[in-house]
């Protein structure tokens, strides 16, 4: 505007032009606006040598073509491609998306049902971070989400609840690194002010632990340093978001990973990366629910200490008692002696019911082997389900939250109807299990709203039925008219 209707615009002091995130500005529309700016530049050529520069992650035939219009004899430069996962090249008329990918990153997913998303994000962070406790001097994680009322959603609930009922203790560890500093929770997302996103961006910058909570208004143009898990809780719709997501970590040649969030019917997104040259590797989710389930029996064994201190033993059981708890200390949870011991059951005991319940003719379990055995079977722990019992108590109780969590689950359902066509064959809105989305939002449905929901679905189907019987009867006697009739041998 200034350059066609201001007669005093000064075009003397313009020796760079720089177009920054090339493709997202055509994707905006602004493409007619960028060729205006450079013919009205051309047109009154003040500046002898001026210098242009076009900058974009992903090169495809728009962005190509933007290019010739506004560079003259070019200078193309890029990454190493030896060092980097590529698809297709700067030549190649393929028209494909010429993605790179830093050698360094790692990609992963992570296979989960819809109504224990949640609750496995909590399980693996933890497990991220013990897993790699003596390997970092600091945690920082980012998580991208699809809607900003689902970041807002989880931030309030994961930042200020506990991890279990009737506990203190929260849901991130506390007192990581050389200072002991604890593991704060961040969010980032469009509808916050520009000054409120930038106090977060700096206020997660300059700190050495964190995880930051985010749409994809951070997975462009940010460089926050040592950043080494990035978790794509919602998967993105397009490639391009993906590759932007996952290029937050493993900058500037230092190593990274990034996990993606599948449920088991979106598991077809993953042939579709691959396509584009992403090697995966899926992570077991059965460690992730075992840290979990550690975690748990250690918060068990603590009520239980809690309890029996409060109250007076009885003489009898005293030295049994002392027998039991013998060199158990904070870290004997993690035992299995321990963990058997926080179950209410003696080690000895659970060998015996393993040997009761195998073939006879068998060679009988080692004490150590039958509580390994014992400890890798979930369903003794129950800890998933304690978890999001504790969470669905906490939002139903509080109204607050509870709108906030049905704002968030109305949010998701919109933007899971919003994926490109191509996509559609693996991200259908009509394939969602309303009665998980509400597990996942920690929202307990209404009764009238299940009941109608069965009716409708029993109606169906006798109206399935009845029709089936009216066709069968109705071909039945077609076939009865159609049949030729007996001629009588008396008949003229």
């Amino acid at each position: 505007d200034h350059m066609e209707n201001t007669s005093a615009f000064q075009y003397e002091q313009c020796q760079w032009l720089v177009l920054d995130e090339a493709d997202i500005l055509l994707h905006l529309g602004f493409e007619n606006f960028i060729r205006s700016i450079v013919r009205h530049l051309n047109w009154r050529k003040n500046v002898e040598h001026r210098q242009n520069v076009l900058v974009s992650a992903t090169l495809d035939a728009r962005v190509s073509k933007l290019a010739q219009f506004v560079l003259s004899e070019p200078a193309f430069v890029s990454v190493d491609e030896s060092m980097s996962s590529v698809d297709g090249g700067p030549g190649s008329g393929s028209g494909h998306h010429i993605t790179f990918s830093p050698a360094l990153l790692g990609h992963h997913f992570v296979e989960c049902r819809r109504a224990k998303q949640p609750i496995c994000l909590v399980a693996f962070l933890r497990y991220l971070y013990y897993e790699n406790l003596h390997k970092l001097r600091t945690f920082k994680c980012i998580v991208f989400m699809s809607t900003c009322q689902m970041v807002h959603f989880y931030f309030t609930l994961f930042r200020d609840g506990s991890l279990w009922q009737d506990s203190s203790e929260s849901v991130l560890p506390r007192q990581h690194g050389v200072n002991g500093e604890d593991i704060p929770w961040f969010e980032l997302y469009g509808d916050m002010t520009s000054k409120e996103r930038t106090a977060v961006f700096f206020q997660f910058s300059s700190s050495s632990n964190g995880v930051l909570l985010c749409t994809d208004v951070a997975s462009r143009g940010l460089d926050i340093p040592s950043v080494r898990f990035i978790v794509q809780y919602d998967p993105p719709s397009k490639i391009n978001d993906y590759i932007h997501r996952s290029g937050r970590t493993a900058r500037m040649g230092r190593s990274g990973q990034t996990f993606l969030f599948l449920t088991p019917p979106e598991m077809g997104f993953i042939d579709i990366l691959k396509k584009h040259n992403f090697r995966f590797s899926q992570v077991a989710i059965g460690r992730v629910w075992g840290r979990l389930n550690v975690d748990y029996k250690r918060h068990l064994q603590r009520t239980q200490t809690q309890n029996r201190s409060s109250s007076t033993p009885k003489k009898g059981r005293k030295r049994k008692r002392k027998r039991m708890e013998h060199n158990l200390g904070d870290d004997a949870f993690d035992t299995p002696y321990g963990a058997m011991l926080a179950m209410g059951r003696h080690p000895h005991s659970a060998m015996m019911d393993e040997k009761e319940g195998s073939d006879p003719e068998e060679e009988p379990l080692g004490e150590e082997r039958a509580m390994r055995r014992i400890m890798e079977n979930p369903a003794d722990w129950n800890s998933r389900d304690a978890m999001a019992m504790h969470f669905t108590r906490r939002v139903m109780e509080d109204e607050i939250l509870q709108n906030m969590a049905r704002t968030a689950m109305r949010s998701f359902i919109s933007a899971y109807g919003t994926y490109p066509a191509a996509l559609k064959t693996v991200f259908f809105v009509k394939n969602l299990d309303f009665n998980q989305l509400a597990d996942c939002f920690f929202v307990e449905r209404d009764r009238k709203i299940k009941r109608k929901e069965n009716r409708s679905s029993f109606q169906k189907d006798r109206a399935f039925k009845r029709s089936r019987r009216m066709q069968d009867r109705a071909q039945k006697l077609t076939k009865k008219r159609n049949r030729p009739q007996t001629m009588s041998e008396f008949a003229s």
